[in-house]
């Protein structure tokens, strides 16, 4: 061989070692020859979660320290989190009504019902305003919609419509009414944002009945608490609330006007927000607050420089009952019967005990177990890799959101270039869905997990769905703010039963055929997110931070 050749192969060599070593892998860590794991800390976690006392429970305590150890035994850098938690639990509420010959009466009557909390940390809140009705609420740039149409709303308290415009059965603003800005969340937060002192939804659907939404939305409330936290938190008016359709229309006949015409004009895309004439009213609100610590685990599998991703699931969720279990309603407002109300609440209960039944810890127990994997491969990628078991799940996920503003000194904020969420797993190994929560997941994400998922021939349910652009959770609207790419998954999508996620998924059954039949294999979703969090980890293209979205509205100084 002459000089020249072996210099030639020997750049060729080196070449080829140096796109080795950059290259994105395209294969998940070996598998492990044991059976999943999963099932087990899912076990460990079900023995600890009792939903009457969590979060900041012994039981909660007992989780996360079995969930240190664990990380710790497999050799991670591990942190403990405390989460500084708050309960505002309702105790006395009063709606009045100052008419138009000054004279003030009782919100009551038959069938005028109402229900309100505290929409911030309080303990008592006392306001008299006049009455701004803003239609539906929306402001939806992707139908060209403002029901507030530039009204200036500051320190008033607003009135909006239930759920979104419909025609017949179809939803006006398609996916995202029912998904997204039909949502209470949706509406208290962008009243809020526009400087509403109260934000009252008027219940204007016949399903469900009253006594079901009070058997929802009564009782204490579990946040994070705000003086621990910056902005990256959802704004919220001082009162939130609920106010039937007799106690609406008692409002507006009191001022002359027709109740059933302007819930007629709301459908419009021309509506405008009317003040209520000659009415005003007084809310006064009394809560008591208690403050609890919850808890996250996070671990870290460092990298070669400092960038990260994260990998998170959830432990378990806020109490089914959280907003039932220590609120009575004021002597005089209690809708119906005793033997009604009490009928309507424990049918509630019943229902969410049932849907979440097999719905604490999976995530969190996979996120574990891909950990496992990750450490066995005894590979260190390009950028580290962080486990997260979080807790408290709400409309987001309160540990996440907490974890934001107060990120390990490690683990710098502005160096977390992913986060990828787990809700749901799949301990069985059936299902061969991976379904999005969310579709306007990142983009470089969605494409590594369309990938993934094919390798291991299965389906991604309503990827990049360009019609149905909305955020799940606040927690992905708080990561999105940080310039974080984040996805949301779950790969039960066949079997979810939360309503929010009906537009999602797909679960009609006549689809299954779409796949080939398959083994079960309980650690087919492990190898899964392995093999995602290997491509994030390891790329060399990965597109820089995204930048904050805009609001369609500035918030209200």
């Amino acid at each position: 061989m002459s000089a020249r050749t072996s210099c030639l192969a020997a750049i060729i060599g080196i070449a080829a070692a140096l796109l080795v070593a950059c290259a994105v892998s395209n294969q998940p860590p070996p598998p492990e020859r044991s059976a999943s794991s999963a099932s087990v800390h899912l076990a460990r976690f079900e023995a600890d979660d009792n939903p009457i006392d969590d979060p900041g429970s012994p039981g909660e305590k007992r989780a996360m320290q079995y969930t240190e150890a664990y990380f710790k035994n497999l050799g991670l850098t591990t942190f403990v989190q405390s989460v500084p938690l708050v309960e505002m639990i309702p105790e006395t509420t009063s709606v009045r009504l100052r008419g138009p010959k000054g004279g003030v009466m009782e919100a009551t009557g038959e069938g005028a019902r109402f229900l309100l909390w505290h929409g911030q940390q309080k303990e008592r809140t006392s306001l008299e305003s006049e009455v701004v009705f803003a239609g539906y609420g929306i402001n939806s740039p992707e139908y060209d919609r403002d029901d507030y149409k530039g009204v200036n709303v500051k320190g008033k308290i607003v009135l909006v419509l239930e759920g979104s415009p419909h025609t017949g059965e179809r939803d006006d603003l398609g996916v995202l009414g029912a998904t997204h800005y039909g949502t209470r969340f949706y509406k208290y937060e962008e009243g809020a944002r526009r400087g509403a002192a109260a934000v009252l939804i008027i219940h204007s659907l016949p399903s469900p009945p009253w006594e079901v939404i009070e058997a929802e939305d009564s009782g204490s409330v579990i946040d994070i608490d705000q003086a621990a936290v910056s902005s990256v938190i959802a704004m919220r008016p001082e009162v939130e609330g609920w106010l039937s359709g007799p106690a609406a229309m008692l409002w507006f006949t009191a001022a002359g006007l027709s109740y059933e015409d302007l819930v007629t004009k709301s459908h419009e895309l021309a509506f405008t927000p009317v003040t209520i004439p000659g009415i005003r009213v007084i809310l006064e609100l009394t809560s008591r607050i208690e403050r609890r610590q919850s808890q996250d685990v996070i671990a870290l599998l460092p990298g070669q420089t400092p960038e990260y991703l994260m990998l998170a699931g959830r432990w378990n969720r806020i109490d089914p009952d959280a907003w039932t279990h220590t609120f009575t309603p004021p002597t005089g407002v209690v809708p119906g019967t005793p033997e009604a109300i009490a009928a309507a609440i424990a049918s509630v209960r019943a229902q969410k005990i049932a849907d979440l039944s097999d719905d604490d810890g999976t995530g969190a127990a996979m996120i574990m177990e891909t950990a496992q994997r990750l450490v066995s491969s005894g590979v260190r990628p390009l950028r580290g890799v962080a486990f997260m078991v979080t807790s408290a799940l709400k409309s987001g996920t309160l540990g996440l959101e907490y974890y934001l503003d107060h990120p390990p000194a490690q683990m710098p904020i502005d160096k977390l270039i992913a986060l990828i969420f787990l809700d749901r797993a799949d301990l069985e190994g059936k299902s061969r869905r991976v379904g999005k929560i969310g579709t306007d997941s990142d983009g470089a994400l969605s494409q590594i997990t369309r990938e993934a998922a094919i390798e291991q021939g299965r389906l991604v349910e309503l990827d990049q769905d360009v019609e149905t652009r909305f955020y799940y959770t606040l927690s992905q609207n708080a990561l999105e703010a940080e310039g974080v790419r984040v996805i949301y998954l779950t790969t039960l999508p066949a079997e979810d039963k939360s309503n929010h996620l009906r537009h999602v998924v797909d679960v009609d059954p006549q689809h299954a055929d779409l796949l080939p039949p398959a083994p079960p294999d309980p650690s087919r979703d492990a190898a899964f997110l392995a093999n995602i969090t290997t491509r994030v980890a390891n790329a060399t293209n990965w597109p820089p931070r995204i930048g904050p979205p805009v609001a369609p509205v500035p918030p209200v100084q």
